[in-house]
């Protein structure tokens, strides 16, 4: 893809030189990989309508450019079977990039919560980068059905329930997160063998409230036992209150170079694993805070256009073509008349042109108006000529256009 090698991967120091907070941190992450697996792009309101909370929300190969799309999910009426996450992802070797969801804060047990994540349909190979989700009951659940699945640099703020929801299969990596005041951080539900969670460059605020569930801990929920293997490196925790054995236990084994603001009061009273440094202070949170929001920023940023490839804003294909299925012309290019195509749209379906092996021009007396769900296909060797008189299509149904021109249109 053009976009390849955009991105570096620049590292970047949280220094503060009023107190001894200086080490190598959160470096930036890539996503080259994430951007050169998909070959086609959903952008903007697209995004918002495909992958809404919705079983046939399940795309291939598909860059969904969320950039600037937001979604404030409500919580469904009472007796409403209307779905629990604003969102849903799933499909294979899908990129996900920005977008931001953003609950009420709604403490009930039916309040929404963020992005399900293979819940529905199989999920392998995909990545989510740059997502933010805010003040909903869950943040990220990452269901049974997605299998190798990174999240990168992505921030879950403010959950009344758990920042990441794990139940995944094969491996699971967290690169760049800001998790700040969940309820629960990571919730692990993953019964499958052989699957890993790896948190890394990673900033975490532990939300040590009275009366929160969890205080203290990193991780909460099912004890995998040897089916899970955790990975903890190069991460930031900042905590006001001791960290639990049984999430020290989980890392101890792979653990390696993170750091822990102690914002308690005296000295962190207990042992940490020798992975961990301890640093105290609320300025050194701070510090660290501004650092990744900034970072967070940049990766956005440095991300520039994505509809430099030609089908960046094309639609995926239609997984199934529509019923039924119609032909323009009988292989002859004087047989592709604007009287042959009107008929065709009657009532819809999928419709093809045979119009000989020479591209052809049907040149249009009014506008086509599209009244039921159609797909016209012109397989690279049809233009719809308006002759700047007309408007060339009123579509007042669901209408996808592939390998077909339209020009000089008139409204």
């Amino acid at each position: 893809m053009p976009l390849r090698g955009l991105l570096t991967a620049a590292s970047c120091l949280l220094v503060a030189t009023s107190f001894t907070f200086t080490r190598p941190a959160l470096a930036a992450p890539s996503i080259e990989r994430c951007l050169e697996q998909a070959d086609r792009s959903l952008v903007g309101r697209d995004v918002r309508d495909a992958f809404r909370s919705s079983p046939l929300a399940r795309y291939d190969n598909v860059i969904a450019d969320a950039r600037g799309v937001e979604w404030r999910p409500r919580r469904p009426r009472p007796g409403s079977a209307g779905p629990r996450y604003a969102v849903a992802f799933a499909g294979s070797h899908n990129c996900w990039i920005g977008g931001e969801i953003v609950g009420s804060g709604d403490p009930s047990p039916s309040a929404p919560s963020g992005i399900a994540i293979g819940t529905g349909y199989r999920t392998t190979g995909s990545e989510v980068h740059s997502l933010q989700v805010r003040s909903t009951q869950d943040g990220i659940r990452v269901g049974s059905d997605s299998v190798d699945l990174r999240l990168t640099n992505i921030l879950v703020a403010d959950t009344t329930g758990a920042c990441l929801i794990a139940d995944h299969r094969g491996d699971l990596v967290v690169d760049h997160g800001f998790f700040h005041a969940c309820a629960r951080v990571v919730k692990l539900d993953t019964r499958y063998a052989g699957s890993t969670l790896t948190v890394r460059n990673s900033l975490i605020r532990i939300d040590n409230r009275r009366g929160v569930r969890s205080r203290g801990r990193l991780f909460a929920g099912r004890t995998p036992g040897s089916n899970l293997r955790v990975h903890f490196d190069d991460n930031i925790v900042v905590t006001a209150q001791r960290l639990d054995r049984h999430s020290l236990s989980l890392i101890e084994a792979s653990c390696t170079n993170n750091t822990l603001i102690w914002v308690g009061e005296g000295d962190y009273p207990g042992r940490l694993p020798d992975c961990f440094e301890v640093i105290d202070g609320q300025r050194a949170w701070r510090e660290a805070r501004r650092a990744w929001r900034e970072q967070h920023a940049r990766q956005l940023a440095a991300l520039g256009d994505l509809a430099a490839p030609p089908s960046a804003c094309a639609r995926p294909e239609v997984p199934d073509a529509l019923r039924p299925r119609k032909t323009v012309g009988d292989g002859s290019g004087a047989s592709c008349s604007e009287g042959a195509l009107r008929r065709a749209l009657a009532g819809g379906g999928t419709i093809t042109f045979a119009c000989g092996p020479a591209p052809v021009t049907i040149a249009l007396g009014s506008e086509l108006v599209i009244a039921s769900p159609t797909v016209l296909d012109g397989g690279g060797r049809v233009t719809l000529d308006g002759r700047d008189r007309t408007r060339i299509i009123r579509n007042t149904s669901e209408l996808t256009l592939k390998a077909i021109t339209l020009t000089r249109g008139r409204a």
